[in-house]
């Protein structure tokens, strides 16, 4: 059985956080030590909170994030378990062996950037940016000089993945009929 999930990764100067999610909502918080070299440190207490691919994709995303002064990233993952597994019985602890079969960066914050990707068509942008909160969505943009792109997440949407403006529309109007009339609420946050 197939099983999507994000992990949630931000490095500060002692210590990486992960926020394990299902469908956005958190299932897991795990902070891990680092040690002098920077590298974290997965105790036998921590390993037992998290799968097994885990540990080996941290370190990766790490390496990547330090090389690119990423301190932010949100990462889909493609997961199979056995059919028989209680991860989908309702229970939160998986008793087989799940591979990763795949991993997918939707959103990365850099040291004065942002690039969001589009969870479809793997469209990215990034540059200075930031999140709008509108009525039933959030729009992410990206502005790169004068150019503004702008990427949406809706809040009925139980996968809760990142949709460039284009594969939105279609999405949107495939099953609604139209793009919606939609009223900006707030400007959650800026980066710039």
């Amino acid at each position: 059985m197939k099983e999507g999930r994000h992990v949630g990764i931000i490095i500060f100067d002692e210590m990486v956080r992960l926020s394990v999610a299902r469908f956005r909502v958190e299932i897991a918080l795990v902070e891990i030590g680092l040690d002098e070299h920077g590298s974290p440190l997965f105790t036998e207490s921590v390993r037992q909170q998290l799968p097994p691919y885990m540990p080996e994709l941290v370190v990766k995303m790490m390496e990547k994030m330090r090389s690119d002064d990423g301190v932010y990233a949100w990462v889909y993952l493609d997961v199979a378990h056995e059919n028989w597994c209680t991860e989908f019985a309702k229970i939160e602890s998986c008793d087989c062996n799940p591979v990763l079969q795949d991993h997918k960066i939707e959103e990365y914050l850099g040291l004065g950037y942002v690039t969001w990707i589009c969870a479809f068509c793997d469209e990215s942008s990034t540059g200075e940016g930031g999140v709008d909160r509108f009525d039933g969505a959030y729009r992410y943009w990206v502005r790169d000089g004068d150019r503004e792109e702008a990427y949406w997440r809706f809040d009925d949407d139980v996968s809760q993945r990142l949709l460039c403006e284009h594969c939105a529309r279609r999405a949107w109007i495939g099953l609604k009929g139209g793009w919606p009339e939609m009223t900006l609420l707030e400007r959650t946050w800026t980066l710039d």
